[in-house]
This record gives C-alpha cells, sequence and structure tokens, in this order.
C-alpha cells in the first residue's frame, strides 16, 4: 500500500532518495520481531501476544499518520513493522493451533 503513495511523500517531506527507508523500517522491523511473537505467545498465550501485536501496529500507523518530517515517519513505521510481523506470526500460529496435521 505504501509502495503507491511513496512519490507523495517524498514530494511532501521533501525527502528524495530517503524515503526508500520508509517501507524499508516497516520490513525489518517485521521480519525481526517475528520470532519474538512466537515466543511471547508460547510464554502468555496465543490471545495476548496478538493483542499485543494489534496495539503495537495500531500504534504506530496511527503516529505514521501524524508524523511531521520524514525521520519520525521512518520510525513511527518501524514501530508498525514491529506490530505487523506479530500479527503475521502469531496468524500462522494460531490456525496452526485450530488446524489438524492430518488436515
Amino acid at each position: 500500500i505504501i509502495a503507491t503513495a511513496l512519490p507523495t511523500i517524498s514530494a511532501s517531506f521533501n525527502a528524495g532518495s530517503v524515503v526508500s527507508w520508509v517501507p524499508a523500517a516497516y520490513m525489518l522491523t517485521s521480519t525481526s520481531f517475528q520470532p519474538l511473537y512466537g515466543r511471547l505467545s508460547d510464554i502468555f498465550g496465543r490471545k495476548a501476544a496478538l493483542c499485543l501485536a494489534m496495539v503495537v501496529f495500531m500504534i504506530g500507523s496511527l503516529l505514521s499518520g501524524f508524523s511531521r518530517s520524514i525521520i519520525e515517519l521512518i520510525v513511527c513505521r518501524g514501530f508498525a513493522g514491529a506490530g505487523g510481523g506479530g500479527i503475521l506470526s502469531m496468524a500462522q500460529i494460531i490456525i496452526s493451533d485450530v488446524v489438524s496435521l492430518r488436515d
């Protein structure tokens, strides 16, 4: 979704090539936080880990929408990625809990 908005974001913040860090920050934190959410779900439960991931993603996305500089947007997208990675991993973990291996 963000890829189509990158030219507009770059022009709005006068960011130039720095704008490429916006999706990169999301992907870096998303992939690095996925194993952490797996462990958190083992300790605190699936529902708690999924709710935490959703709250982190929501706050990061909300802050991204209100960012006033490109650096702030990159940091907020990274924060949203930390939640997004949890949502992705928790969805797969919950599906594997619900569906038996035989199916």
